[in-house]
């Protein structure tokens, strides 16, 4: 029969004129959340998603802390990232290019022990 993982690697997506179906990447976790976190939509499946990356983070990869940054021109990410429980820890002056602009982010993290609670 061969082997199976080159078979599975070989069969691992399947393209027609109207669809691509193809293995789950990282790339697509924040269109997954989008629709995880409707209620609508996972009334029947599942319990909607309130995070992303900090279950996976957590609980699978056994990570200690999460950290994240946003702009701080984009004050909403900040908001989403408290609603997440995470800690405002500090501005980075001019810590990254954002359209040939150095601009100034906002750390944030959360601790395993955080996110337990």
């Amino acid at each position: 029969m061969g082997n199976i993982n080159l078979l599975m690697v070989k069969h691992s997506q399947m393209e027609s004129e109207r669809i691509l179906l193809r293995p789950v990447l990282l790339d697509d976790a924040e269109d997954m959340y989008e629709y995880t976190s409707d209620e609508e939509t996972t009334r029947f499946i599942y319990d909607q998603h309130t995070d992303i990356i900090l279950e996976l983070a957590f609980n699978t990869l056994a990570l200690e802390r999460v950290f994240a940054e946003h702009d701080i021109r984009n004050s909403a990410s900040g908001k989403v990232l408290s609603r997440l429980g995470m800690t405002y820890e500090g501005t980075r002056r001019r810590n990254h290019i954002v359209k040939g602009v150095l601009t100034d982010s906002a750390h944030y993290s959360i601790l395993k022990e955080e996110y337990a609670k």
